[in-house]
């Protein structure tokens, strides 16, 4: 399931010649044309390859005297767009990181601050010493 953004839509573009232009690259799920406000709709193909190839085709046309914008719609129900073998992503032209590389850390290695990730110096409170850390009976200090 793949989830396209159409932006700039004609606001007297209809559902069915939505379809019309879409269905040519495979099986739609759905076409939700938006009204109030106007401008936009969604596409959703059943296979996200018939998705990449409507990105590519259809995105800066002219459909309905409008030249629209075809992307990847930003839901939670989407998968992210494929990656191609050469580190770019297929949809956007974007360069990426293969999925075992590790992405660099600003600031340096941390190794040195040891176990404690929190450690910040010579700090005065210990943990052992508050009695709230400690789970004592505090009911006297309510007064």
């Amino acid at each position: 399931m793949a989830k396209l953004y159409i932006g700039n839509v004609d606001k007297h573009t209809d559902k069915r010649e939505l379809e019309a232009e879409f269905a040519k690259f495979g099986t739609l799920r759905e076409v939700w044309v938006a009204r109030h406000p106007p401008g936009f709709a969604f596409v959703e193909f059943e296979d996200d390859r018939d998705a990449e190839d409507a990105i590519r085709e259809m995105d800066d046309r002219s459909v309905c005297g409008s030249r629209i914008r075809v992307e990847w719609a930003k839901s939670a129900g989407r998968k992210p767009p494929p990656r191609s073998s050469h580190g770019t992503d297929v949809a956007l032209g974007r360069e990426v990181l293969p999925e075992d590389e590790e992405v660099p850390r600003l600031g340096g290695d941390l190794h040195h601050l040891g176990d404690d990730p929190y450690h910040l110096g010579d700090d005065p409170y210990h943990p052992e010493d508050d009695p709230y850390h400690r789970g004592d009976d505090l009911h006297h200090l309510e007064e």
